[in-house]
C-alpha cells in the first residue's frame, strides 16, 4: 500500500485548512525581525490588482526563487532585512512537528508492504529543510512537491503527475492497492479523489489510526 501525507496542517502544526486551528510561523515576525506581518502577508501571499495571482504562487511552481521574491517584497514594505535572514527564520519557525502523528508514521514504516510518501505544496528551500534538517527522509521514500513538479497543489494535474512519476520510479500503482492520501484541506482531498486517489480529510490522528484500511492503535 502506498500512503501519502500532506505536510502543513498534518505532519507540521502550521497553516491548516481549518483556520481556527492554525499555528502561524510569522506570528512574532515584527517583534523578531521588524517585518510588519500584515503588509508582508499581503505583498507575498495576497492577490494583486485585477485578480492577478499571489507572487508566492510563482515561487511554489518553481518559477521564481524564494530569495528573489523576498528581494521584491521586502523593499516594497520598507523593510531592510536580508532575504536569507528571513528564509532562515521562516524555516526555523515553521517546524512544529506533529509528534503524535509521527509516532504513527514510525509504526507504519515497520509494516510490510506499506510505503510512505509526501504530496505537498512546498518551494525548494523548505522542501530541502524538511527532507534533510527535519529528517523526513528517514520515514518517507520520496517527497513530491509543488516546485519540483512545476504545479500548484490545486492544479488538476498535480496528483495525476505524481501518479505517473510514482509508477515510473517505484511501483505498479494498481497492483499495490492504489494510493491512500491524508490532507487537511477538503478542496485538496476532492482534487485527489478526482484523480482516482483514496483521499481523506485529516483533522486529528485518529483519522489515520482508525482508517479502515489501516486499523492502527495510536
Amino acid at each position: 500500500m502506498n500512503i501519502f501525507f500532506d505536510v502543513d496542517g498534518v505532519l507540521i502544526h502550521s497553516y491548516r485548512g481549518d483556520r481556527s486551528r492554525q499555528e502561524t510561523w510569522d506570528h512574532n515576525i515584527e517583534a523578531d525581525l521588524g517585518v510588519p506581518r500584515n503588509a508582508f502577508q499581503k505583498a507575498l501571499f495576497g492577490t494583486k490588482a485585477g485578480d492577478e495571482e499571489p507572487l508566492f504562487h510563482s515561487v511554489l511552481r518553481g518559477e521564481l526563487p524564494l530569495e528573489d521574491a523576498l528581494a521584491i517584497v521586502l523593499p516594497q514594505i520598507g523593510v531592510d532585512v536580508e532575504a536569507s535572514t528571513l528564509i532562515a527564520y521562516w524555516l526555523a519557525q515553521d517546524s512544529s512537528i506533529n509528534d503524535e502523528l509521527f509516532s504513527v508514521v514510525d509504526k507504519l514504516c515497520d509494516v510490510p508492504d506499506i510505503s510512505l510518501f509526501l504530496a505537498t505544496a512546498q518551494e525548494h528551500h523548505r522542501a530541502r529543510y524538511l527532507w534533510h534538517n527535519l529528517e523526513f527522509r528517514r520515514y518517507f521514500r520520496k517527497m513530491y512537491y509543488a516546485a519540483d513538479l512545476g504545479l500548484l497543489k490545486d492544479s488538476p494535474d498535480f496528483f495525476t503527475k505524481i501518479e505517473r512519476l510514482l509508477t515510473h520510479d517505484f511501483v505498479d500503482v494498481n497492483a499495490a492497492g492504489g494510493l491512500l492520501f491524508f490532507d487537511d484541506r477538503q478542496d485538496i482531498v476532492e482534487h485527489a479523489r478526482n484523480a482516482g486517489w483514496d483521499a481523506y480529510l485529516y483533522q486529528q490522528v485518529s483519522d489515520v489510526t482508525d482508517h479502515p484500511r489501516l486499523k492502527l492503535k495510536p
